[in-house]
């Protein structure tokens, strides 16, 4: 009899550890490079592309995951700017949503917050609203996505838009 306590005592600490971890909420810290492709045509005219880096934290429960990132890309002059390159610096919350029945792989987010703009010859440089949407897999370690990357511009008026891939670890604790 005494071995059947005993063993009910295990099972019994292994289900309230098991159920008690299940609803601490999950944190990840994630880092990517990505590359830009401007999707406007005040944008196409001034830059062929750009390249940069991010870095965030995720933190929820379940399937959805609330997100803060900070970011930095430089955008590269195409031949006939004379503005010279612009540098981007989003600073976003959002979340994330993992999709029903794929095991936390297929995820879609959605970002608001700011961007500060600088260029070494523009007049316009500033913060700005900016907003993105996209979808993306996790596996393992590995995160990628595609995104449509916006933020309000002053001159001319209206929203700079781009399309955004990008890549890295995403380290779960």
């Amino acid at each position: 009899m005494k071995p059947v306590k005993i063993t009910l005592l295990f099972f019994s600490i292994f289900l309230i550890y098991f159920k008690s971890s299940a609803q601490r909420p999950h944190l990840n810290i994630y880092g990517h490079v990505l590359y830009a492709s401007p999707l406007d045509k005040s944008s196409k005219d001034l830059y062929t592309g750009g390249a940069g880096v991010e870095a965030g934290v995720l933190i929820g429960r379940g399937k959805t995951m609330f997100n803060a990132m900070i970011g930095t890309t430089r955008f590269f002059a195409d031949d006939g700017n004379q503005y010279g390159y612009l540098t981007y610096v989003p600073v976003k919350v959002g979340i994330r949503q993992y999709l029903p029945l794929t095991m936390h792989f297929l995820f879609v987010q959605g970002d608001a917050g700011v961007g500060f703009t600088n260029s070494r010859y523009l007049a316009n440089d500033g913060t700005r609203f900016a907003a993105d949407i996209g979808a993306g897999v996790k596996f393992g370690l590995f995160d990628a996505a595609i995104l449509w990357d916006n933020i309000h511009e002053e001159n001319p008026k209206g929203w700079a838009s781009w399309f955004t891939v990008k890549a890295g670890l995403n380290l779960g604790f």
